[in-house]
């Protein structure tokens, strides 16, 4: 009997099926999973911060994804630890401007997909909490660089004379 609906499911061509990509996975980094939608929201955000997008492509922008929670996951390997409390000030000042620029919380959570303000502040609290280990693994990271002025020049006279930075 199963013979006989395994030969029959294998008849059915796979042109009957169409092929999705399941959840949007465009990345995996450690144990963060990096979505479709994910850059597309950075998109926003960057927008949302004055950034001119029209620069980005989109492997730019994954790239910066990757890198964020390649760090991410190197703070927590390093026991770096953000407490709650020290991001929830930061959380609650955030939705407050959202709200602000969107019109009212309803419109903020389901701008954002969720289904609560609990869960965006979740969210968001999650999301900060990520920034502030990015920020301080790069900050363990450069801490025991020296540069002496003597490199600087170095490099500075390296680049040749029509690419230099023109400063005022």
């Amino acid at each position: 009997e199963d013979q006989k609906i395994a030969e029959k499911d294998s008849i059915i061509p796979t042109s009957t099926f169409k092929r999705i990509k399941a959840e949007g996975v465009s990345a995996v980094v450690g144990d963060f999973v990096i979505l479709e939608f994910d850059i597309d929201k950075s998109y926003l955000e960057f927008e949302q911060n004055g950034v001119d997008i029209s620069t980005i492509d989109r492997c730019q922008m994954i790239g910066k994804l990757m890198e964020d929670k390649l760090y991410v996951h190197h703070a927590i390997q390093d026991s770096i630890i953000i407490s709650d409390d020290e991001i929830k000030p930061e959380v609650d000042q955030l939705l407050e401007y959202m709200i602000a620029q969107i019109g009212s919380e309803e419109k903020v959570v389901k701008y954002y997909r969720k289904s609560t303000v609990a869960e965006l502040k979740k969210e968001l609290l999650k999301a900060r909490k990520e920034i502030r280990l990015v920020e301080r693994m790069q900050e363990k990271i450069v801490s025991n660089i020296t540069i002496t002025p003597e490199e600087v020049r170095t490099f500075f006279f390296s680049i040749p004379v029509s690419e230099r930075p023109v400063f005022g």
